[in-house]
């Protein structure tokens, strides 16, 4: 049985998206145990996922050359057999590196030849490059390509619960959900403007 660790800081889309690593493992190493890092933040897309053994949490505040080293020996004690670096950083390269794993994987840049064992060239005009380009690091690893359009967010019993007895309570029309926010300002929709597009929508 294999035991893999697969790595993504920062936003929640990111966080979704790396998801597809793991369930591609799963699918070509059904035996293997997945590990996934993320920020403590976006753990709520990912919990539940069948694909995923055990969440890791990585703390933000950890920096610098030091703390990350730490961070890496740390992982080190869960023995992994493979690392799969998804962000591409020095805040997941250098832990991906001192975690002492024989196998470490990620994109290729002009620094991470020298930390990773294997380096991968995201391929060109493909569709759907942001799932394709993670699909690749899983490939990589196990030698098997695994087709996934977009992993899926496992909601608990309750969750699924909740939310039908609230959409009980409205009017019965189509419901439409509208997300504002994006991972940063630069990515998120103008909410006044929104307002008044939605008003516009409600009334035809």
């Amino acid at each position: 049985m294999k035991k893999i660790l697969v790595i993504q800081q920062k936003m929640i889309g990111d966080v979704l998206a790396s998801a597809a690593i793991c369930q591609a493992i799963k699918f070509a190493w059904p035996d293997s145990t997945v590990h996934y890092m993320v920020y403590p933040n976006t753990v709520a897309v990912i919990e539940g996922n069948p694909f995923i053994d055990e969440i890791k949490i990585f703390d933000p505040k950890t920096k610098g050359f030091g703390a990350l080293r730490k961070l890496g020996k740390e992982l080190s004690i869960e023995k992994y057999d493979a690392v799969i670096d998804a962000y591409g950083k020095w805040e997941s390269v250098l832990p991906a590196y001192f975690s002492g794993a024989k196998m470490r994987i990620g994109h290729h840049k002009w620094y991470t030849s020298f930390f990773f064992t294997k380096t991968v060239t995201p391929a060109k005009n493909v569709s759907g490059s942001a799932i394709h380009h993670r699909l690749q690091l899983a490939q990589a690893l196990t030698g098997k390509w695994v087709d996934i359009d977009f992993p899926k967010i496992y909601l608990s019993e309750k969750e699924t619960s909740d939310a039908k007895q609230q959409l009980s309570t409205l009017p019965q029309k189509p419901i439409v959900m509208v997300s504002v926010l994006g991972s940063a300002s630069n990515k998120s929709l103008p909410a006044d403007y929104l307002a008044k597009m939605l008003d516009v929508a409600a009334e035809s």
